[in-house]
């Protein structure tokens, strides 16, 4: 499955570049309202929301006059706030390199376009933490998943800022196996999910 997004990705990116007509690069800043789904409730253990912070560039490849191709490379914080009863809080920490496809649909005639925004996101793990304890061997490198969103792009000049929202629905287990001696391994399916926000400033880099 993870092989199967990667290769859909490289060829949505190789089959649309030669159609591409109108070019804009920028950079995005964001927060991420992240959480962590987990397949089975465990008894006296609540997973919270934790906010993270994001921050990267965007680069719109036009396809028609309504219609771009969005990659969004972004460093991306995810984890959640996981609450045990009799133990307090623990925070999971976790350090993406996000690269979301998306494809953008927008609206309208005026200057001042809304937008909708859908498509997959690979992501590559760069640290995992509970609380200050290393954990990163314990979690999967690789996450991916689908991105859901809408935003409204305003002209400023010859350049187009914006403001959007995301949801991020995570499709991979993104935590190994626990290895049990004389027994079977225990396999949870725990899930990255996150309402993203993010504002940003692209800047025209001609046509074709």
């Amino acid at each position: 499955m993870k092989k199967l997004m990667v290769l859909f990705v490289i060829l949505v990116v190789a089959f649309a570049l030669p159609t591409m007509a109108q070019t804009w690069l920028g950079p995005v800043v964001g927060v991420n309202l992240a959480n962590v789904s987990v397949e089975e409730d465990e008894e006296g253990v609540d997973y919270g929301m934790l906010t993270g912070f994001a921050f990267g560039g965007v680069a719109s490849f036009g396809l028609s006059e309504m219609m771009s191709l969005q990659l969004e490379p972004t460093y991306m914080q995810k984890g959640s706030n996981i609450e045990i009863e009799g133990f307090g809080d623990a925070k999971l920490k976790l350090a993406y390199i996000d690269i979301p496809v998306l494809l953008k649909i927008a609206f309208g005639q005026s200057n001042v376009k809304p937008y909708a925004l859908v498509g997959g996101n690979i992501g590559f793990l760069m640290s995992a933490k509970l609380e200050d304890e290393d954990v990163k061997d314990d979690a999967e490198s690789l996450d991916y998943g689908l991105n859901f969103g809408a935003g409204v792009s305003i002209p400023m000049g010859t350049n187009n800022f914006f403001i959007e929202a995301q949801y991020a629905l995570g499709l991979a287990d993104i935590t190994k196996p626990i290895e049990v001696t004389g027994a079977d391994d225990i396999d949870t399916s725990d899930k990255n999910t996150g309402i993203q926000i993010k504002a940003g400033i692209m800047f025209p880099l001609g046509g074709q």
